[in-house]
């Protein structure tokens, strides 16, 4: 499968680090996809502190994945456009507003996220896979770190306009406006912008969890790890606030809760 991935993607630089290659692997550590055009970053398979922070020291939890690309940024709308011509839907399906081709794709159901991923070769991502995307592997509070929110990071609610980034509660923005904010590994606006869609449902239910938070959320719901039963939503379900980004798994490990990292 690793294979016939990488024979479906394009090798670009990194631009955050200058490097071309994974020292380990020797993969590319940023592709495009073929299909559209879509920047992708290596995540490294292995164990990661999973999860909100332990009452006690020695409780950390522990998640582990395979080795997958992700998305660098949400799906824009030029995408989205160019798949709904593609099977011949009118790009009139796009919900009119003042949303430009590079700000997020929204009101697009679980279902409609997983058809534009079988059309690229990809799909959406499981929440443990998405968490590790968007927090490394040291079990950080935000996709940058330790530092409090701010407007150079993320599109988040504001109670003030002292950065010219944000305005309050503006709505979605431009897909990688705050690259201050990137992960580790190099996704942008994991944190704000808008929800994203998962792959797997949340608990015992038939609804399908989102991560990440939007513009309209502020504090703990801001947090990498955050969660909850409220932020989970039917398959069908349309949503301003709802986006979605893929994944292309490379060595077919499903992401699963460990014990411990060793």
């Amino acid at each position: 499968p690793g294979r016939f991935w990488i024979s479906a993607l394009r090798h670009n630089i990194d631009e955050k680090t200058g490097s071309h290659y994974d020292e380990l692997t020797g993969l590319p550590l940023v592709v495009e996809r073929e299909v559209d055009g879509a920047p992708m970053v290596l995540v490294p398979a292995g164990p990661f502190i999973y999860g909100p922070p332990p009452r006690y020291h020695d409780e950390k939890q522990w998640a582990t994945t395979g080795l997958f690309y992700i998305d660098r940024y949400e799906i824009t709308r030029a995408r989205f456009r160019a798949f709904l011509i593609s099977q011949s839907h009118s790009s009139d399906e796009l919900e009119p507003c003042f949303l430009t081709d590079d700000h997020p794709m929204t009101r697009v159901s679980w279902h409609m996220a997983q058809a534009f991923g079988k059309w690229v070769g990809a799909r959406l991502p499981y929440e443990i896979e998405w968490e590790k995307a968007a927090r490394g592997t040291d079990g950080r509070t935000y996709p940058w770190g330790e530092k409090e929110p701010s407007g150079h990071f993320a599109n988040y609610f504001r109670d003030d306009n002292t950065n010219p980034l944000v305005t309050i509660s503006q709505g979605p923005g431009n897909v990688g406006r705050h690259r201050e904010g990137d992960s580790p590994f190099g996704a942008a606006d994991m944190i704000g912008n808008v929800w994203e869609w998962m792959l797997n449902t949340y608990e015992d239910s038939d609804h399908h969890p989102v991560r990440g938070s939007s513009y309209d959320d502020f504090g703990r719901g801001l947090k990498v790890y955050y969660r909850h039963e409220g932020d989970s939503h039917p398959p069908n379900h349309l949503s301003r606030e709802i986006g979605f980004r893929l994944v292309i798994p490379m060595d077919g490990k499903l992401p699963h809760i460990i014990d411990s990292p060793m």
